[in-house]
């Protein structure tokens, strides 16, 4: 038992002096890692403005920018950016369809810092079966952000590797809020 008590008290010191503490009942206090980060050159990127959504975004000069006409499936402001066919950066007033496509709340997020606000997102590889019937891992990350006085927003990512899914994140962090919509 004296060496328990020894034991015990030893942590307890090792915690306070490592500046970690204890929380009550044991439990951990929660902290948001910081989302990941690559090396991307964004200096021949493009800026977009979109009063309707209420942002302006840096993109690469392939990343094409698509504004939905008319959709069944949803209403609300939308665009997307989009590279081939399967990268893809959208941004979709979060109401309607858009309300149930939110990030997965079992997924821990992460913080990325916008120019504008911190955000936080959710990351998950998953996998999608493409046209010839073959599965492949596809990368994903949504997260939800709200300018001062204007609706929700959905953003979801999707990439076929984790190099183009850095460069979206990189594209996110170039994200400032307009003022008037």
């Amino acid at each position: 038992m004296f060496m328990n008590r020894t034991h015990l008290k030893s942590f307890l010191l090792a915690c306070v002096v490592s500046g970690n503490g204890v929380a009550a009942q044991g439990t951990p206090t929660p902290s948001i890692r910081e989302c990941p980060t690559g090396a991307v050159d964004t200096s021949a990127w493009l800026l977009t403005r979109d009063s309707a959504v209420g942002i302006e975004i840096k993109h690469p000069a392939d990343y094409r920018e698509k504004h939905w006409e008319s959709r069944s499936d949803s209403s609300g402001v939308q665009v997307a950016f989009r590279r081939d066919a399967v990268s893809r950066v959208e941004f979709n007033e979060f109401q309607g369809f858009w309300a149930r496509r939110g990030p997965n709340p079992s997924v821990a997020p992460c913080l990325l810092q916008t120019r504008s606000a911190p955000l936080q997102l959710h990351l998950e590889r998953t996998v999608r079966t493409l046209w010839t019937g073959r599965d492949t891992v596809y990368f994903v990350a949504k997260g939800l952000f709200r300018p001062a006085g204007k609706p929700r927003i959905l953003v979801e990512l999707g990439a076929p590797d984790s190099t183009a899914w850095l460069e979206q994140m990189t594209m996110l962090r170039t994200i400032r809020f307009l003022q008037n919509r």
